[in-house]
């Protein structure tokens, strides 16, 4: 994504612009801690660090993270369901009791 358009749209606060930049710099993010992400964010897009909400970053860094598991759940759910046999329900025509 452009650094310009992420730029104007942190400026101008446009919803969802942490999400983006998250998706964006998730490999930046991972190697930093928040703080450092983003002083390292302010000098990467040339803004001022007060315009950077740390509590936003967290929480659309948790959202990211959320929905990478539960991704990755569905997969392995789809993984299991593919893998299992049918269990045969039906029942014999004639049952012996001793």
């Amino acid at each position: 994504m452009d650094k310009q358009l992420i730029k104007c749209w942190l400026i101008n606060k446009k919803p969802k612009v942490y999400s983006v930049i998250i998706s964006c710099y998730i490999d930046k993010l991972t190697m930093l801690q928040t703080a450092l992400f983003i002083e390292w964010l302010s000098r990467e897009l040339d803004v001022p660090q007060s315009i950077i909400n740390k509590s936003s970053v967290s929480s659309a860094l948790r959202r990211y993270r959320n929905k990478t598991q539960s991704d990755d759940i569905i997969q392995l759910g789809q993984k299991s369901k593919r893998i299992k046999d049918p269990f045969d329900l039906s029942l014999p025509q004639q049952l012996k009791f001793k």
